[in-house]
C-alpha cells in the first residue's frame, strides 16, 4: 500500500539557517512580491554572520585546547607508569619487562649482553648530614650522569634508594668493564650543593648474559652478588662540607660476576 505523502519530511531547515532567514526578513521592506533589503538589514545580517563565525571559531579553539590538554595528561600518566618520578629513569617494572624482552631477543639472535648493578657507597651519610632533599638532588645528578654515558640502545633504571640497573645490549664483559670504568669516573666527580661539596664512589657489579645467567632474576642476582664483592674490596671517604674537606681522595671498584671470591 502506498504511504501518504508527508510534507514535513520534504526538507528540514537547520535552525541556524532559519535564524539567518528571519534576521534578513526582519529588516526588509516589502514591495509587492519582491524583497529589497535596507541598509539596516545588511548591517544586521553582517553582524549575525560575524557572531556565528566567532562562535564557531571559539568552539574549534576550545576543542583544540581540550584535546591538547588531554594528550598532555595522557603522556604524563604514561610517563609515571614507566619512569621513576624522581630521576626520570625507567622504574623497576618497566626495566624488568625490557630486560625480559632483551634476553629473549638475545637468545634468538645469539647475542651477548651485560647487566650492571650500581650502588652509591655510603649514600645514607648524605641524607644524615645534609638532609633528604640533598639526597634527592644527588640521585638526580647521578641519574643524569649515567644517561650521558649510555647509548640509545642501552637502558637505565632506578631500583629504589641508591641502586641503579643498566642494561648494555650487544656488550660482552670487556665492553661492560669499559662502561663501568667510565661510570665510576663520572660518578666520582664532585656535586656542588647549597650545603657544600659532596663526592661519592660507586660499587658496580657486572653480570653477562648468557655466561652468568639466562633468566631475568638470576642475572640480577648475579650482578647483585658481584656488586657486594666489589663493595667489600673498596674503601671510600665520605665528603664533608666543602670548608671541612681538604681533599677528595676516593676509591671505587667493580667486579664481574665470575670474578674470584
Amino acid at each position: 500500500m502506498r504511504k501518504p505523502f508527508d510534507s514535513s519530511s520534504v526538507c528540514r531547515i537547520p535552525l541556524s539557517y532559519c535564524g539567518l532567514s528571519l534576521l534578513w526578513l526582519g529588516g526588509c521592506s516589502w514591495l509587492g512580491a519582491v524583497q529589497f533589503p535596507t541598509w539596516q538589514t545588511a548591517i544586521n545580517l553582517a553582524s549575525g554572520l560575524l557572531l556565528i563565525a566567532i562562535s564557531a571559531l571559539s568552539g574549534v579553539s576550545w576543542i583544540r585546547r581540550y584535546s591538547r590538554q588531554r594528550d598532555q595528561n595522557e603522556a604524563a600518566l604514561r610517563n609515571l607508569a614507566f619512569h621513576d618520578s624522581l630521576t626520570g629513569l625507567l622504574n623497576r617494572p618497566a626495566f624488568l619487562d625490557r630486560l625480559d624482552h632483551a634476553l629473549a631477543r638475545g637468545g634468538r639472535e645469539g647475542k651477548n649482553m651485560s647487566l650492571l648493578l650500581i650502588d652509591l657507597d655510603r649514600f645514607k651519610d648524605v641524607n644524615d648530614n645534609f638532609g633528604h632533599q640533598a639526597g634527592d638532588q644527588i640521585l638526580q645528578v647521578m641519574a643524569g650522569r649515567m644517561q650521558e654515558l649510555l647509548r640509545g640502545s642501552d637502558s637505565a633504571a632506578r631500583l629504589g634508594g641508591d641502586e641503579f640497573l643498566i642494561l648494555l645490549e650487544d656488550d660482552d664483559l670487556d665492553g661492560a668493564k669499559t662502561v663501568a670504568a667510565r661510570l665510576q669516573k663520572r660518578i666520582e666527580e664532585p656535586v656542588i650543593l647549597a650545603q657544600g661539596c659532596v663526592t661519592l664512589s660507586a660499587s658496580i657489579g657486572i653480570a653477562v648474559y648468557p655466561q652468568n645467567a639466562s633468566q631475568v632474576d638470576a642475572l640480577i642476582q648475579s650482578a647483585d652478588q658481584a656488586m657486594y664483592r666489589a663493595k667489600a674490596k673498596q674503601s671510600s671517604d665520605f665528603a664533608r662540607p666543602m670548608a671541612e674537606r681538604p681533599a677528595l681522595g676516593l676509591l671505587a671498584g667493580f667486579l664481574p660476576a665470575d670474578a674470584a671470591e
